[in-house]
C-alpha cells in the first residue's frame, strides 16, 4: 500500500511530509517577495548590449563579405555576358569560376551561421551565470534574514511591501559580481 504524504497548515506552520516525519518549525514561517526581473533588469540590459555590439561588428565584417561577393558576382554576369558561342574553354574556365564563387558564398554563409550560434550559446551561459548568481544572492538574503520561504514577484496576488526583499537581493547579487565583471562579459571564441 502507497503511503500518502500530509499538508498540514496552520497559521504558522506550512508542512509537506509523510505523516510520521511532520515536525512544526520551531518559530513562524517567514515569507520574502523578490522581483527578479527587477533585480536583474539592469544586469540584463547591459548583457544584451553587449550582445548588440557584437552583433553590429559581425555585420560590419560581413557586410565587406557580401560587397565582395556582389562585385565577384557582377564580374561573372559580364563575363557570362561576354561568353562567344563555340568557345569551349572560355566556358569551361567561367563553369569552375561560378562554381568556386558558389563555394566562397556557401562558407561565407556557414562561417555566419557559426558565429550566430556562437553567440547565442555566449549569451545563453552568460544568462545562465547571472541566474546562478541571482539565485545564491536569494538563498543568502532568506538565510541572512531569516526568511523561510522565498516567493518569485509574479507568483504571488498580494503582499504587503515589507515583504519585499528585491532591493536586498539586488544590493547582495551588486556585491557578488563587484570586480567580477568578467562573469557577465559575452565572449565568443571561434
Amino acid at each position: 500500500m502507497k503511503r500518502l504524504g500530509l499538508l498540514l497548515f496552520t497559521w504558522s506552520t506550512l508542512v509537506l511530509a509523510e505523516p510520521e516525519l511532520v515536525v512544526a518549525p520551531a518559530g513562524p514561517l517567514l515569507i520574502g517577495i523578490v522581483d527578479e526581473e527587477l533585480v536583474i533588469q539592469s544586469l540584463a540590459q547591459d548583457i544584451r548590449e553587449q550582445v548588440q555590439v557584437l552583433l553590429n561588428k559581425y555585420h560590419g565584417e560581413f557586410v565587406v563579405y557580401e560587397n565582395a561577393l556582389r562585385q565577384e558576382r557582377q564580374a561573372l554576369h559580364e563575363a557570362q555576358n561576354a561568353l562567344t558561342q563555340g568557345d569551349e574553354v572560355a566556358a569551361r574556365g567561367l563553369a569552375r569560376k561560378q562554381e568556386a564563387f558558389e563555394r566562397k558564398a556557401l562558407d561565407i554563409q556557414k562561417k555566419a551561421d557559426h558565429r550566430r550560434q556562437k553567440l547565442t550559446q555566449a549569451h545563453r551561459d552568460v544568462i545562465e551565470t547571472l541566474k546562478g548568481l541571482l539565485a545564491d544572492a536569494i538563498r543568502e538574503v532568506g538565510k541572512e534574514k531569516g526568511i523561510s520561504l522565498m516567493i518569485q514577484k509574479s507568483a504571488a496576488a498580494y503582499w504587503q511591501e515589507s515583504l519585499d526583499v528585491s532591493d536586498l537581493v539586488k544590493a547582495k547579487l551588486l556585491k557578488k559580481i563587484e570586480g567580477k565583471k568578467e562573469l557577465l562579459k559575452v565572449t565568443v571564441h571561434d
